[in-house]
Order: C-alpha cells, then sequence, then structure tokens
C-alpha cells in the first residue's frame, strides 16, 4: 500500500485486504440483503436511515422495466412491511428509463428522491408510508433541465437543492415542487465547460459546494445562496486541481471544512483520493499533504471511494469499491479507516484498509468507469454497525441485485463514543427542548458538537472555560444524537435522544 501524507514518509505492503469477512450475521441473510424482483438487473444508487436505524435504499428495478425503486427496511435488513408493498415502493413514471441517484428525509419522514425519467432529469416526493405524493409537483413528480439529477440538500426551509449532471446546473425546488425561477441555475457554465455534479451540499451561512469533475478532473465550485458564483471561495469560486480525477461525495465537518471523497489517477489503476477544504475553499494544512491524502492499496486496481463517515473521535471510515482493472466484470466493497488528519488507523485491517472478500458486486466499469458520483451508500446505525448498499452480483456474474451489507466495525464509533479522561454530566436524556451539561472542575473544554447518526455536525457551540452550558435542542428532529465534547488534549461523547 502507497500512503501519502505530510508526515514525510512512503509507506509500502503487499495488500489484498484483510482476508476476515466483517459481514454481521445478525442483519438479513448471513450479513446480506438483497433485491430481485424478477430475474433483470436492480441496482441501489443510494443508502439514508430514519432516527430509529431503519434503512431505506434508493436505485432503479431492472434493465427492462427501469422504475424507480425504494425499499425500506428494519435495523437488521429485514423489509419493513410498514412501508409501499412489503417494503418496497417501484413505480414508472415514464415507459422508458427511470430511476434515482439520491435522496433526502424530510423531518415528517417523507423521501425526495431524484435522479431520471425518460432520460431527463427529476426530483419527485415519496410519503413516508412508501407511496406517490401527488401534492408534490405534477403527480409526485417535477421535470428538470441539465441531464440526470445526481444529488440532494434540504434547506432548513423546506426548499431542495439539486445538482445536475450537465453544465454544472443547480436548481432550486421549493416545498411543493415547483422551480424556484429566482435561483440563478447557470453560473457555473460560462465559467467551466462539461461541470458534472456528484454532489451538493449548504454551508451554515448558506453557501452552495458543488462537488464532481469536470473534463475528466476532480472539480469544486461554490455559489452564494441566490445562485450567483460565489467568487470569494476557492479560486474565484472554484477549486480544480489539474490531475485526473472525481469527487464522488462531500462531507460537511465542524466548521464549516468539507472532506472530499473520490478516486486519483488512471481510470483503470485508480488511487483512493480524499482532499480536505477548510470555509473558503482553500486546502486545509492540517490534513494529509497540504489537505490531500491518496492511498493505493494495489498499483494494478482500480480503487473508487464514494462515501466517508466521520467518527466521533475523529478519524474516518472510508467505503468504495475495487476492481482487478482493464475488463473487470466484479469487484469487492472496502473500508478503509483513518485518523482525523488522514494518516492511517493501524487497527483496523492491513494498514487501515480491509476488502470485504466475501460480497462479489459490480459497478466500476458502468458509467464511464465510476464518473457518477453514487455507486454506494453508506451509514452508520445506532448500535455502530456501518450498512453498504451497492449492488450484489449472481452467481453466474451475468446479471445483478441491489445489495445492502452490514459489517461490523471493531468500534461503536458513530454513536458510543470514544474513551478519554474528559467527564460530563448530561441531563434530561431523552431531551425535548435543553439539555444541562455539567463539568469535571479540573476539565478544559473548548468546544461542544451536536452529531447526528450520520456522523454529520449538525450544531457547533464554543464554551473556553465554562463549567456549566445549557444547549438548546427545541426544534431538532427526533432521533439519536451524539454530544461530542472536546478540550486541548482530549475527546470524549455521549449519546443524546431528542423527542
Amino acid at each position: 500500500m502507497r500512503y501519502f501524507a505530510t508526515y514525510s514518509f512512503v509507506l509500502f505492503a503487499t495488500i489484498t485486504g484483510s482476508c476476515q469477512s466483517l459481514l454481521d450475521p445478525s442483519f438479513g441473510t448471513n450479513g446480506i440483503t438483497t433485491y430481485d424482483d424478477d430475474g433483470t438487473p436492480d441496482q441501489f444508487y443510494e443508502l439514508l436511515m430514519r432516527p430509529d436505524g431503519r434503512l431505506i435504499a434508493l436505485g432503479r428495478a431492472g434493465f427492462d422495466e427501469n422504475e424507480i425503486l425504494v425499499c425500506q427496511f428494519d435495523v437488521d435488513g429485514g423489509y419493513d412491511p410498514s412501508f409501499g408493498n412489503g417494503g418496497v415502493f417501484q413505480h414508472g413514471y415514464s415507459t422508458q428509463y427511470d430511476g434515482l441517484w439520491a435522496g433526502a428525509i424530510t423531518d415528517d419522514g417523507d423521501i425526495i428522491a431524484a435522479g431520471y425519467s425518460a432520460g431527463a432529469g427529476m426530483i419527485c416526493k415519496i410519503t413516508a408510508d412508501g407511496a406517490i405524493d401527488a401534492d408534490f409537483g405534477t403527480a409526485g413528480l417535477t421535470a428538470l433541465s441539465g441531464g440526470h439529477a445526481h444529488d440532494v440538500h434540504l434547506l432548513p426551509d423546506g426548499r431542495v437543492l439539486v445538482g445536475m449532471a450537465n453544465d454544472g446546473i443547480v436548481q432550486r425546488i421549493e416545498a411543493d415542487g415547483s422551480i424556484d425561477a429566482s435561483f440563478t441555475t447557470s453560473a457555473i457554465a460560462p465559467c467551466v465547460d462539461q461541470f458534472r455534479i456528484n454532489d451538493i451540499l449548504a454551508l451554515s451561512d448558506g453557501t452552495i459546494l458543488c462537488s464532481g469533475l469536470s473534463g475528466g478532473h476532480s472539480a469544486v465550485a461554490w455559489l452564494n445562496t441566490d445562485g450567483t458564483l460565489a467568487t470569494d471561495h476557492g479560486d474565484n469560486g472554484f477549486y480544480m486541481p489539474n490531475d485526473t480525477g472525481v469527487i464522488h461525495s462531500a462531507v460537511l465537518l465542524a466548521d464549516d471544512r468539507v472532506l472530499l471523497v473520490g478516486r486519483k489517477g488512471a481510470v483503470f489503476t485508480s488511487d483512493i483520493a480524499l482532499t480536505q477544504l477548510r470555509a473558503d475553499g482553500t486546502l486545509d494544512p492540517d490534513f494529509g499533504e497540504g489537505g490531500i491524502v491518496r492511498v493505493d492499496p494495489g498499483p494494478t486496481n482500480m480503487h473508487a471511494a464514494f462515501r466517508a463517515v466521520p467518527l466521533v473521535e475523529g478519524g474516518f471510515y472510508i467505503a468504495g469499491l475495487t476492481g482487478a482493472g482493464v475488463g473487470s466484470a466484479m469487484s469487492s466493497p472496502f473500508l478503509y479507516k483513518c485518523q482525523a488528519d488522514g494518516s492511517p488507523d493501524f487497527t483496523f485491517g492491513e494498514a487501515g484498509f480491509h476488502v470485504e472478500p466475501t460480497v462479489p458486486c459490480g459497478g466500476l466499469t458502468f458509467h464511464g468507469a465510476t464518473s457518477v458520483g453514487h455507486h454506494m451508500g453508506v451509514v452508520q446505525q445506532p448500535s455502530g454497525r456501518l450498512v453498504l448498499a451497492t449492488w450484489y452480483k449472481t452467481a453466474s456474474m451475468t446479471s445483478a441485485d441491489g445489495g445492502l451489507y452490514g459489517l461490523f466495525v471493531p468500534t461503536v464509533s458513530g454513536i458510543e463514543g470514544a474513551s478519554s479522561s474528559t467527564q460530563f454530566s448530561l441531563f434530561p436524556n431523552p431531551a425535548s427542548d435543553r439539555v444541562h451539561l455539567t463539568f469535571g472542575p479540573n476539565e478544559q473544554v473548548t468546544s461542544i458538537e451536536l452529531v447526528d447518526i450520520q456522523g454529520r455536525t449538525v450544531h457547533h457551540w464554543p464554551v473556553n472555560g465554562l463549567r456549566t452550558v445549557d444547549l438548546e435542542v427545541d426544534g431538532m428532529p427526533s432521533g439519536v444524537y451524539v454530544i461530542r465534547v472536546t478540550g486541548p488534549r482530549t475527546s470524549v461523547a455521549q449519546r443524546l435522544i431528542i423527542h
């Protein structure tokens, strides 16, 4: 494995990934849940999680049917009969070529999903119990320009940002599904050609970050809240390193830092690529080598990192797919665990890298060798179990089914927290409007973060030596969260339930 970082060394080893399976036998059937409606290929592209740990997978049903597919599962990977038809919602808006790339869950439990219908971009709304919301758009769907819709981001006021496949087009959709005509949709195109948006999110001040690729190179653009180019971020609104690659997803961290997840290098011999940016769009010098980490677990293989799960104690699980390169018709999911500064966590796998040996899955030869953002969804459940969604190759290796994989991880990182000497009490728990924190007399606490069960920091409070703090949580969506307390040398977290 070759690892490139700030530590002035390059680590070489022969890596095939750790051989022992991490599949949790209590999840699905021996760790796997698959969807196969009629023997034709079905794919999952996105995975969402409800506050109680139930799972929602989105994608496409069949090459012949080509209908949108939304499945809801209980916490252990069984189909949830309270949703759709036995846990499945499948619908064709057109007679050809329908599918979903991305989605988000509203505060009411409904699902905003985006993808394509009859080959054109669209956004739709599915009710919490698995039916079309006919009050959204036109009969539940809004057609969009700009190619396929690759990602969505819910705004606090109920509107939705949508990132499109063509020309860096961003659209803002009202809560009722109508298109917000006051929002500038095409600020990127005059500056950068062929900008494909794979991920879209909003910083705390409303600035919109779009990431993906342009002309075969990784690319990021920032927009103001009205859709115009935010030229005070990055290089006149852009971050575009001059090397071959693609950004598949972005994760918003504390202080509006952003972790970009993707791949670098030639299509069939690519490396895992991680880039961390500060809020202003400059590279974060505290991460990797000047903000950049590249990991090459095997020089002849293709490694595409798709998602990152931030850990309470710092660091990340990076999830992706690996294949044998040119002509490869199958691939396997991998996890790479790294520290907060991007260095490998040597307690996990082999130098931080684990290939799941028992799961043949596909995708690296699809869609221009993974130029599209969402070939995998990943969440961490309240129990700490990681669940991956992509697709599962059948025994004949000629077709694929949608697949969920429940994986044990060595520590319960997403919720139970890290061990340290810093201690605090938290009351009440569960809470509905306010949480009272008290710190020990010898503790030096500098900040408090509220983290959701997908590892995203939703609030950050500076403390600077206070012994007691009251945190307002009124209006927060019900669910399981983490209160993370940090000091100059320590960090600890406790689980908080809000209802």
